[in-house]
């Protein structure tokens, strides 16, 4: 007999340093959560970050250190976008996760049932953001993208670092208007 595995796949663009609290928050979202940056973490940032992995049901941590567009078109499937604690300013990666050029690529690497976006707003537009977070959402590029009151409890008494509450995360559930625009399932043999 042969089993197939599905992993659900969570892409972190423009990281920086914010590793271990994503992995506490997807914790039975995701198999794999991939971090992104243009510059590697430091080891003892990274050690403390493997640790954090063992948590039962946490995702198995990955660190590519690249562009995020281009880390983003390599991967096959992607269910979960996690983008948080990023600008446009100094110190800041500047990357339009809302465009078109980044949005879209994510979009299409959705398995069919869709997907999940979790965020901050960083770097959207606060009409956008206020339409994704209305009660029925708001639809992009043939995309319903809906806020999942049922998740939001996850950010209830979850704090950063610096100590600061996590509850502006957004959790926004993402499904095709039209079954053709979705990818096929990730299989692990």
């Amino acid at each position: 007999m042969r089993w197939t595995l599905f992993m659900r796949i969570a892409f972190y663009p423009c990281c920086g340093s914010d590793l271990i609290l994503p992995l506490r928050l997807l914790n039975g979202l995701a198999d794999r959560l991939i971090f992104c940056d243009l510059r590697q973490p430091d080891d003892q940032v990274w050690r403390r970050t493997l640790r954090g992995a063992k948590t039962p049901g946490a995702p198995s941590p990955k660190f590519v250190c690249s562009d995020a567009t281009k880390a983003l078109r390599e991967l096959e499937c992607v269910h979960v976008l996690f983008y948080r604690n990023d600008s446009t300013g100094e110190g800041g990666s500047a990357l339009r996760v809302w465009n078109r050029t980044f949005l879209l690529p994510f979009l299409e690497r959705l398995p069919d049932d869709g997907g999940l976006i979790v965020t901050d707003g960083s770097n959207c537009w606060p009409k956008l953001f206020r339409r994704m977070n209305r009660p029925n959402g708001v639809e992009l590029y043939g995309w319903h993208l809906q806020p999942e009151r049922a998740l939001q409890a996850r950010n209830h008494g979850v704090f950063h670092s610096k100590g600061a509450s996590v509850s502006q995360l957004v959790w926004l559930n993402v499904r095709a208007n039209r079954k053709d625009l979705a990818c096929p399932s990730t299989q692990i043999s």
